[in-house]
């Protein structure tokens, strides 16, 4: 799990994509999310690719082992079951001061052998009361490419790499779908984009003052449901 920490809290390289769109609703608002990170999924996986599927629940030390996440169901040959393996990371206290810990499930699998659809829908439920739906935070370890997928929920995803190079591709083909309120800071990350973007208190002052009256022309609340407040122009 060594690849595993490093690309998830050390990575200097990573990007966010905004899947879910606030001013989408119903069928229309699952199918672009679902069109998006389909869309990554296959940008990132290929068939010949190693993956390891890793699934992370939090619990207190007196619940543990009993939320087990049922990773089965998402595997197209429930054999490969058997190969999973299980990790418990050292503990910490929540703000009740309760003992937590994190259980790491992990499983070695090939692209073909993740039932993909049923997966990401599940995730996308995870706040709706919607089947199917699954706990905890599963991430996606492309053990050939060295990049780490982590789809958190129906708002959005993260993808993080080793190296600048091995996100540049996917940068460069879904850069219109970044979350804008991280835009400026992946765009110094690849040098590229609103790299070279500044302004001046006059000017920060104008873009906000122009993005209040878009949203109220627009009647698109830009403040609710969404990953963080959007304040750029963009």
């Amino acid at each position: 799990m060594e690849l595993f920490n490093q690309l998830k809290n050390n990575s200097k390289y990573w990007l966010r994509f905004e899947l879910g769109l606030v001013e989408l609703e119903g069928k229309e608002y699952f199918k672009e999310i679902y069109h998006r990170i389909f869309s990554i999924f296959d940008f990132l996986f290929d068939r010949n690719d190693t993956i390891m599927f890793i699934t992370a629940i939090n619990e207190s030390v007196e619940h543990k082992g009993k939320d087990l996440p049922n990773i089965k169901r998402f595997l197209k040959d429930k054999r490969l079951i058997y190969g999973l393996s299980c990790k418990t990371v050292p503990y910490e206290f929540d703000e009740e001061d309760i003992e937590m810990r994190t259980t790491l499930y992990s499983l070695k699998v090939k692209k073909e052998s993740i039932r993909r659809d049923y997966l990401f829908q599940a995730i996308s439920n995870q706040d709706f009361a919607r089947k199917p739906s699954i706990m905890g935070n599963v991430y996606l370890l492309n053990l050939s490419q060295n990049t780490l997928l982590h789809m958190y929920d129906d708002r959005g995803c993260d993808v993080y790499g080793l190296n600048k190079e091995n996100l540049l591709p996917l940068y460069h083909k879904f850069r219109k779908w970044i979350l804008d309120y991280n835009r400026i800071q992946i765009d110094h990350i690849f040098e590229e984009g609103l790299f070279n973007y500044s302004e001046s208190s006059t000017e920060m002052e104008d873009r906000l003052i122009t993005n209040t009256f878009r949203e109220n022309e627009t009647e698109i609340n830009l403040y609710g449901g969404n990953t963080c407040i959007i304040t750029h122009q963009l």
